[in-house]
């Protein structure tokens, strides 16, 4: 996802459960066959 659009606002990759607890983390990979970096800045969890 290019999260360089929409005026730099936060595009929502999706929802997901975490379970209680302090051992849930947050990977970063590129799931394609193309080329490219994957690169992460920031994440956002929210809970709600």
């Amino acid at each position: 996802m290019n999260q360089r659009v929409n005026g730099g606002r936060w595009v929502s990759l999706g929802v997901f459960t975490l379970a209680a607890g302090d051992g849930d983390k947050v990977g970063v990979s590129r799931w394609t066959s193309g080329t490219g970096y994957v690169v992460a800045d920031a994440i956002r969890i929210t809970r709600v």
